[in-house]
């Protein structure tokens, strides 16, 4: 646990709230930094409401002191830099980039400036990418039927020729069985 030494100029209220921020951004896969233009109270509340119902959390305007005590000292430390005036972050326990770009498109206000995507620092265009690739259970499906085909086919080589000595065998017999089957009735 992280010990703030609070001056006397630190407002209680700014240390509390950062701290509940830093709680908030560590249990978090995906963080996204929005710079915020003017913007009314009311599309405010509608991109909040868009935002909650596609399960992630909007925390709203912070200053650069609240961004101090929330992210000085912690793996997140070099996203002060994107902590300027204006700034509102989008979090969420799981890393669906694709959805929140998509849903930020249909809220001009908000210009993604960058994120943290498990751990990872990343620019817009990063981030971009990373919404292209499709997802883990995805590629676990392509890879576990790319080794399934492959153990299928070493299977059927494998058995090829046993096959091939079964059918070799059971036409070598058929004739042989008829002309006994002839025998017997005569």
């Amino acid at each position: 646990m992280c010990v703030v030494l609070l001056s006397p100029q630190d407002n209680p209220l700014e240390v509390l709230i950062g701290k509940q921020l830093r709680k908030t951004c560590e249990n978090s896969r995906l963080i996204i930094f929005f710079h915020r233009n003017s913007i009314t109270l009311t599309e405010v509340h509608k991109a909040w409401q868009m935002l909650k119902r596609a399960g992630f959390t909007y925390h709203k305007l912070f200053n650069n002191r609240i961004a101090g005590h929330a992210f000085s000292e912690t793996r997140l430390s070099p996203v002060l830099q994107l902590c300027r005036s204006h700034t509102a972050l989008v979090t969420c326990p799981e890393p669906r980039v694709a959805q929140l770009l998509s849903l930020q498109k249909r809220l001009p206000q908000l210009v993604v400036i960058g994120g943290v995507v498990e751990d990872r620092f990343m620019s817009v265009a990063d981030l971009e990418r990373y919404a292209q690739l499709p997802s883990v259970d995805a590629l676990r499906a392509q890879f576990c039927h790319l080794l399934s085909a492959q153990a299928a086919g070493l299977s059927a080589a494998l058995g090829h020729h046993q096959a091939a000595l079964v059918r070799s065998l059971a036409a070598y017999s058929e004739p042989a069985a008829a002309g006994r089957q002839g025998q017997e009735e005569s």
